[in-house]
C-alpha cells in the first residue's frame, strides 16, 4: 500500500521487517523481524545504536501479495535465559526460509548478534511445516534453539584450506 499503513486481514500492521517471502504450493509466506513498540539506543555502545527489542520471527501468509493473514510468531524470543542468542536484548535480523527437498523440512537462516553487535552471527531454526510452531520444529525438547556460528571461527577455517589453483 504505497503512502499507507499496510495492514493484515485482521486489520492490525504489519510487522514483517527485514523479511523474505517464500512460494510453496500456492501460497507466499512473508517472514520477518516481529519488532516491539519501544525504540531506545542500545546500551554500552558509542555508536549511534537504536533498535527494539527483539520480538521473535513473524509469519504471514497470503494468495494474492496484497492480503496477509498473520500466522503467528514463529520463532519466539527465549525471555527466561538473558544468555540465549534469542533473548529480547539480543538482536534478530533479516529472517529467509527455505525448503529442503531432500529432507521435506523448512530452513530459517537469519542474522544473529549480541545487543552490541559484536557476535555477528549466522543463526538456523528447522522445522517440518510453514507456519512453524513449537510442536512442528525439529528437535522440540530444545525450545527454540538456536545455532550460531561465529563469523571468526568461520573465517579461521576458511583461511586454513588450501585452494588448488586453476592452470
Amino acid at each position: 500500500m504505497p503512502g499507507k499503513e499496510w495492514k493484515d486481514t485482521d486489520g492490525n500492521p504489519i510487522n514483517a521487517h527485514g523479511g523474505g517471502v517464500l512460494y510453496h504450493d500456492g501460497t507466499y509466506y512473508w517472514y520477518g523481524e516481529y519488532k516491539g513498540e519501544h525504540t531506545y539506543r542500545s546500551p554500552g555502545v558509542d555508536w549511534d545504536c537504536y533498535r527494539t527489542e527483539a520480538g521473535g520471527v513473524s509469519c504471514y501468509s497470503s494468495k494474492d501479495l496484497y492480503n496477509w493473514k498473520f500466522e503467528g510468531i514463529v520463532l519466539e524470543p527465549d525471555t527466561l535465559n538473558p544468555h540465549s542468542d534469542i533473548h529480547p536484548s539480543m538482536v534478530i535480523e533479516r529472517p529467509k526460509v527455505i525448503y529442503n527437498d531432500e529432507t521435506g523440512k523448512f530452513v530459517m537462516w537469519m542474522h544473529i548478534d549480541s545487543y552490541n553487535y559484536w557476535k555477528a552471527a549466522a543463526g538456523t531454526a528447522v522445522y517440518r511445516s510453514l507456519a512453524f510452531s513449537r510442536r512442528d520444529q525439529e528437535d522440540p525438547a530444545q525450545r527454540q534453539r538456536l545455532w550460531a556460528s561465529d563469523r571468526l571461527l568461520h573465517q579461521r577455517n576458511f583461511a586454513d584450506q588450501r585452494i588448488p589453483k586453476r592452470r
